[in-house]
């Protein structure tokens, strides 16, 4: 092999977390992120790794992979339609750049890490280690960048950092916390203050969901005489764990940053209030979008959608794509991407679960957290999605989830093993 292929693989995990996706390198008149320059090595080692005869490395295919190909096949296709249709249309040729190396095609890494995580044994636990490293890092640059940003009145932008990878992230240590190690709730301490330092709505949203379905799933895979036990033991911690939070941030915080903490919880008290939800610039914005979408879905292809290249322009922003997850996939690829999109994500969850349900027979505890946090990631980014859509155009989650994909593949692959010994 040219490359080291686990070397290249765990390069992806961190070459797509820690450089935002504004960070770009201007080459022959068009910007490139890190990760599209990335890709081209990874491709190349991808296309070694299939070439090479090897019996380690054995072609995974199952439900996932199945859904993947499909989806990758309505990728191609509308590659071909947005060349025909957008590609020499004035504005509409840098959205069909964007639309071709933004996202989606960030989906077929999971078919090059199915590769990967079976070349070496117990690899699965150093990708999620890797992973989790490369959040810590991502979390401590934008952190940083924020805190400078803030204190010397800078002007920069800090679009591009993935936020939604780090409530992932958090989730990940709170649940090491409680499960492993109370050592980890260091870390869960300090992903809470970047997060509370630049919460919005969704950030906040986003960090109650994981804990939530992370709490649920906790008490699931519990022993029954210890259920009980395991719920007062995550109320307790819970409630050490964001007062500590709170204290600490009112302390040292200064009298600005109290007053954006007091306008996050106040705009976030009217989601308590139905009645008032009608009367939410940003609902009635995303509505717009909405309907939007379903129009421009209906007057073009409804197999493929409108393709690569075409514009929402109903909200006056003129974007590639809207924030409503459902809504964006629907209009760009249509009914064959949509089946397959979210085909990937229910066939995903469905693997967790059959790990969840014969959780005793996995023995590291590493393991069985990331199990855990894996149940209460799929659904926390699918109800997400109806205010983002980063599952769409976010380079960093969509590898984080597609590598996910891959090690609960290899997990699943020991546990179905051990059932039949």
């Amino acid at each position: 092999v040219i490359f080291n292929p686990i070397q290249i693989g765990i390069g992806a995990l961190w070459v797509a977390q820690v450089f935002p996706m504004s960070f770009t390198v201007h080459l022959g008149g068009i910007n490139f992120r890190v990760m599209d320059l990335y890709m081209v090595i990874v491709v190349l080692t991808w296309v070694t790794l299939y070439i090479l005869p090897s019996d380690r490395n054995k072609i995974v295919f199952g439900w996932s992979e199945f859904f993947a190909a499909m989806f990758i096949m309505v990728f191609v296709i509308n590659v071909f339609r947005g060349i025909a249709f957008y590609y020499n249309k004035g504005n509409e040729a840098p959205l069909f750049r964007a639309d071709l190396v933004r996202g989606p095609i960030y989906y077929a890494f999971l078919f090059f890490f199915n590769k990967i995580v079976n070349l070496e044994d117990n690899l699965e636990i150093k990708l999620i280690k890797h992973w989790f490293y490369a959040a810590i890092a991502s979390s401590a640059v934008y952190f940083t960048m924020a805190a400078i940003k803030n204190y010397f009145g800078l002007l920069y932008s800090m679009w591009g950092f993935n936020i939604q990878l780090f409530v992932f992230a958090w989730g990940f240590s709170f649940t090491m916390g409680i499960f492993v190690n109370r050592k980890w709730w260091i870390l869960t301490m300090f992903y809470s203050l970047i997060l509370f330092y630049t919460a919005s709505r969704t950030t906040l949203g986003g960090i109650f969901l994981i804990y939530f379905f992370i709490a649920m799933f906790l008490v699931i895979t519990s022993a029954k005489r210890t259920k009980l036990k395991t719920a007062i033991k995550i109320v307790f911690y819970t409630g050490l764990f964001f007062s500590g939070l709170f204290i600490v941030f009112f302390l040292f915080s200064s009298t600005t940053q109290s007053v954006q903490i007091f306008q996050i919880i106040s705009r976030n008290s009217i989601l308590l209030k139905p009645r008032y939800l009608q009367y939410v610039p940003s609902l009635q914005w995303r509505f717009l979008e909405y309907l939007e979408a379903i129009h421009l879905w209906k007057t073009s292809s409804i197999l493929f959608g409108t393709g690569w290249g075409r514009r929402f322009g109903a909200t006056m922003r003129f974007l590639g794509d809207v924030d409503v997850l459902y809504m964006t996939v629907l209009a760009k690829t249509g009914i064959l991407g949509f089946i397959s999109f979210f085909g990937m994500y229910i066939a995903f969850f469905a693997k967790v679960w059959k790990l969840i349900k014969n959780f005793h027979l996995i023995e590291s505890n590493f393991a069985k957290a990331f199990v855990i946090n894996c149940a209460a990631i799929i659904p926390t980014a699918l109800i997400m999605g109806l205010t983002m859509s980063h599952l769409w155009f976010g380079s960093a989650t969509i590898v984080t989830m597609v590598t996910f994909m891959a090690i609960c593949s290899k997990l699943w692959e020991k546990v179905r093993q051990k059932k039949l010994i």
